[in-house]
């Protein structure tokens, strides 16, 4: 690779990072989970977080106002939770790999069969009240 060429690539490599080294689609990651776990929990988002997390109420507030960022361990704790699939879909944000488009396919694949199941439930019922 020529000097020029190496410059401009590392060049382009420091604009796609913070000034702390982390690369702006971790931070916009980060970001979009803290702002899903606000919408989840519109009030007592940091108290909701250290349920799921074990922090203290400290932590789970710098980590909402971007002070700090959790740890791998306690996105896998969220990750893990009952609220594992919107913490994952935020932290995807627009990225599709394959296996993530299929994964969403299969999501709405399956609410759409729990919506007919429910819809052929209600037609039953329908049906025998005419009857």
């Amino acid at each position: 690779m020529s000097t020029k060429r190496a410059k401009s690539h590392s060049s382009v490599k420091s604009a796609l990072r913070t000034s702390d080294g982390k690369s702006r689609q971790h931070c916009r990651s980060i970001s979009a989970i803290m702002r899903e776990l606000r919408k989840i929990f519109p009030s007592k988002t940091g108290l909701n977080i250290r349920r799921f997390t074990k922090v203290s109420d400290r932590t789970a507030e710098r980590w909402l106002s971007g002070e700090s960022e959790p740890s791998a361990s306690a996105l896998v704790d969220l990750l893990r939770s009952e609220i594992g699939r919107e913490v994952l879909f935020a932290a995807m944000g627009d990225a599709r790999p394959e296996w993530f488009s299929k994964y969403a396919k299969q999501l709405d694949l399956n609410d759409t069969r729990r919506r007919a199941k429910e819809l052929l439930r209600l037609a039953e019922q329908q049906q025998d009240e005419v009857l």
